[in-house]
């Protein structure tokens, strides 16, 4: 004799109830969101002065750093402590991440001081600077960046182009990182001094073609010539017209 068992009901919760879970799991995500954020709107209540302070004497890198980024977009920057402070900080903070911020935030303010601190540190690596710290590749080349865009856009500060350009050419010469000689190749490209030429049309022999295009690019934008890369045209005509 078949038993008769009475039919299954699936009761299904109320939709609402179904999500619970799930919200329930975003919870922790949403409550992170949120204190991060409040944390950032207390942040932007600090004073320039208590960023500053922050940027110099934080314990950990990571805190300077982001204080450095602070007062590099703050309505500050070009404020003289601000400078004053990043400065500093660029040429002798010992982390290598919050020299390059500093940096970067230098080149927000051309001025005769702050080329004082980028030459310093692209010579930091092949001669003693009294009060700079020896510049690890990134910081160099964040300095010769800046100086690439100063150069380019003709902000660098004309009491600075002296040193900016026998900085540039040493970098050329001898920075053992090639992203720095490749921007000293194109800040190059600003200098219509007798100096410059030879500097450029020696890189066209090398072997590395960006640096070789580099090189092209300035000469292109110092005599308005093209020569293909080709270093004999350009010692021909170089010869043939002085320009410089």
């Amino acid at each position: 004799m078949n038993q008769r068992f009475p039919s299954r009901v699936i009761v299904r919760p109320p939709r609402a109830a179904r999500s619970l879970p799930c919200f329930l799991l975003l919870l922790p995500s949403i409550g992170c969101a949120w204190l991060g954020r409040a944390e950032e709107s207390w942040s932007d209540r600090r004073s320039t002065r208590e960023w500053i302070d922050q940027a110099l004497d934080a314990k950990q890198p990571d805190d300077r750093r982001r204080a450095v980024e602070r007062l590099a977009r703050g309505t500050d920057a070009g404020a003289d402590v601000v400078l004053q402070a990043m400065n500093t900080i660029a040429r002798t903070d010992s982390d290598a991440m919050v020299r390059t911020a500093a940096v970067r935030g230098l080149g927000v303010t051309p001025q005769p001081r702050s080329a004082a601190t980028l030459v310093k540190i692209l010579r930091s690596q092949r001669e003693k600077i009294a009060d700079a710290l020896p510049a690890d590749a990134p910081v160099r080349w964040e300095a010769a960046r800046v100086l690439e865009r100063w150069s380019i856009e003709s902000t660098a500060p004309a009491e600075s182009r002296e040193s900016i350009l026998t900085t540039l050419i040493e970098g050329v010469q001898t920075d053992p990182d090639r992203n720095v000689r490749l921007s000293c190749l194109s800040a190059l490209g600003s200098y219509p001094d007798r100096r410059t030429p030879p500097v450029l049309v020696e890189a066209l022999r090398g072997s590395d073609f960006a640096a070789r295009d580099r090189a092209e690019q300035s000469l292109q934008r110092l005599t308005g010539q093209s020569f293909e890369h080709d270093p004999a045209a350009w010692e021909r005509w170089l010869g043939a017209n002085n320009r410089f």
